[in-house]
């Protein structure tokens, strides 16, 4: 019998929720400025995020819901959590893309500060690159592991951010995105963050499987890079 897509995602749902709730503890009350574009803006980053393919070269998708408490308190523009599965070989891993309105906000998002205040401990971190619309952009690697008595799991992801209307827009350093938090106006533009997350390892550094994922959430970094236009 094949594995189930959805096995994945009940095994992920642990970490996701961990991840969301980072989020609500990093929202923030400071006020930012959206301009009148961003609306229609916003809704096209939504609708690209929708549009992520639920079969991804050889992998196959389930969603993992978010709770309704966990998205009044995170308020993003678009959240996705879906968990990926071979079903020939049962290898899987989970993508997450999310769309805050608040640039602040992805400082909740950052692996190093997120994952060790729900038990995880980070091992390592390495720069790399991941090729998205043609073009390499930096990327982060983490390694995280937690016990459980006798038991240790490691945890790897891979981790970058899609900030608007600048160049590069696609950054793998939090300090690119606290800069962009400086303006209000900048701030109120919001900013994207696509995580990669497997327990094999070797999944994030295959990059056949990693440019498949990268061509199939291209136009939401698109999308989100572009930023605001005149309609």
């Amino acid at each position: 019998m094949r594995p189930r897509p959805l096995i994945l995602a009940d095994r992920a749902a642990p970490v996701l929720t961990a991840l969301v709730l980072c989020a609500m503890m990093a929202f923030g009350t400071l006020d930012t400025l959206r301009p009148a574009a961003a609306e229609p803006y916003f809704a096209r980053v939504a609708a690209a995020i929708d549009a992520t393919p639920n079969k991804i070269g050889d992998f196959v998708g389930g969603d993992v819901p978010v709770t309704p408490s966990a998205i009044q308190l995170l308020r993003p523009n678009r959240l996705l959590q879906r968990g990926y599965i071979d079903p020939w070989t049962g290898r899987g891993l989970t993508l997450l893309v999310v769309h805050c309105g608040n640039v602040r906000d992805m400082g909740g998002h950052y692996p190093p500060n997120c994952y060790p205040a729900h038990g995880w401990t980070m091992e390592s971190q390495e720069e790399t690159v991941v090729r998205v619309g043609g073009v390499e952009a930096p990327a982060r690697l983490y390694t995280f592991s937690q016990r459980e008595g006798a038991v240790e799991t490691r945890m790897h992801v891979l981790n970058f951010f899609v900030l608007p209307s600048r160049e590069p827009a696609v950054v793998g350093d939090i300090r690119a995105v606290d800069a962009a938090s400086g303006s209000h106006r900048a701030a109120g533009l919001g900013a994207g963050q696509v995580q990669l997350v497997a327990f094999d390892r070797s999944l994030l550094q295959d990059p056949d499987i990693v440019g498949e994922f990268m061509r199939a959430i291209e136009p939401a970094v698109t999308e989100i890079s572009k930023g605001p236009t005149s309609e």
